[in-house]
């Protein structure tokens, strides 16, 4: 996959860190594999601000690559969680931060991981308490089909305004 932060950072700010420790491989479509990353982390800039933290971990668990980003942002609502992957789902607070997005992003992510036979996952304390996301996807065992593999990497980075 190509470094997913830098379609962000050039839109919201500078994400200053990226560590590259891991090197596992999955299977799949590199540009739906970087376009599930980017708006993971296009919803992250949206919703943690200047100064906030955010932490992308992956690697291997079981036979899947499991790619972790949390962030110290405004946080999601119970049962906005629970509808948080549906079509043209905003919580409140996030459509007031959103600057006219369409509640499409998430829903994207969700089929596209699905697509590529993985999962997709919310968790967040509630309002003010940041969010994390976990996505799941099946580890290439090496015979492609001709499909290209991605390889996954970890970091992580501090949101700064220009």
């Amino acid at each position: 996959m190509r470094r997913p932060g830098s379609a962000v950072s050039s839109s919201r700010g500078v994400w200053r860190t990226w560590n590259h420790t891991t090197g596992v491989a999955v299977l799949g479509d590199a540009t739906r594999l970087g376009q599930i990353v980017s708006n993971l982390l296009t919803n992250v800039a949206k919703y943690t601000p200047p100064g906030g933290r955010v932490t992308i971990r992956a690697g291997r668990e079981q036979d899947d690559v499991v790619v972790r980003i949390r962030d110290t942002g405004i946080g999601i609502a119970p049962d906005a969680l629970q509808r948080i992957f549906d079509l043209f789902a905003q919580e409140r607070t996030a459509r007031e931060r959103a600057n006219g997005g369409l509640g499409l992003g998430l829903t994207i992510v969700q089929r596209l991981v699905e697509a590529h036979e993985g999962t997709i996952e919310a968790h967040s304390d509630g309002v003010g308490a940041g969010s994390e996301f976990v996505l799941r996807l099946p580890v290439s065992t090496g015979s492609s089909g001709g499909a290209p593999a991605a390889s996954v990497s970890s970091g992580s980075a501090v949101r700064h305004d220009r």
